[in-house]
């Protein structure tokens, strides 16, 4: 590592160099977070792409507001987060998908099973 020099002439420059430094480290720590969600992402769901990995977004700090958010962008997320009931997809049964990786094809989505039964 190198070593870092700083020369500062006024308290208003420390506290900008302070507040610069607070910036990077939390900014640090939240892409951190983020990358530790889409590590376990694949722990609650079955990923077959990386369309939901690439929805989490870092909302940066800045020095005048030292806040970082940690989101994401995919809103069926949030049901699996919060809770909530299926609307729409496939039933994840064994007449449905044979093998848990596949994708379910549009023939094989609820309403067309329900007409098949009849």
């Amino acid at each position: 590592m190198g070593s870092i020099s700083l020369t500062i002439k006024t308290p208003r420059q420390l506290e900008k160099q302070i507040r610069f430094a607070a910036s990077r480290a939390i900014n640090d720590a939240a892409f951190d977070v983020r990358a530790a969600l889409v590590d376990s992402l694949e722990t609650s769901f079955t990923v077959r792409n990386t369309y939901s990995a690439r929805g989490f977004r870092v909302q940066k700090a800045k020095r005048s507001d030292l806040t970082a958010v940690v989101g994401q962008q995919r809103e069926y997320l949030v049901e699996h987060v919060v809770g909530g009931r299926r609307r729409r997809g496939a039933i994840p049964t064994w007449a449905v998908r044979r093998n848990p990786k596949r994708a379910v094809r549009r023939s094989r989505w609820p309403g067309r099973l329900l007409e098949q039964l009849q």
